[in-house]
């Protein structure tokens, strides 16, 4: 074998070991970003839920008949 040889080894090793690496961190980040795009969902889920019951309360009180009556008073 032959010191060039040796060299271009040694570098293509290395080459492998850092696309190997790199290929490891973003499957590592793509499953992180997974995980937060889960848990992101969760929360909005959570919040829109929320909110619909909010939406039901005030409906609620507009289709109330007394809503109606107040609204005439301040109105006069």
């Amino acid at each position: 074998m032959d010191f060039f040889e040796f060299v271009i080894i040694v570098v293509a090793i290395a080459v492998v070991g850092r696309i190997v690496n790199s290929y490891f961190k973003c499957k590592a980040a793509a499953r992180k970003a997974r995980q937060d795009d889960e848990e992101s969902a969760a929360e909005h889920l959570a919040q829109l839920a929320r909110l619909e019951e909010r939406i039901k309360v005030l409906e609620r009180i507009v289709t109330d008949e007394q809503f109606d009556l107040r609204q005439r008073f301040r109105n006069l």
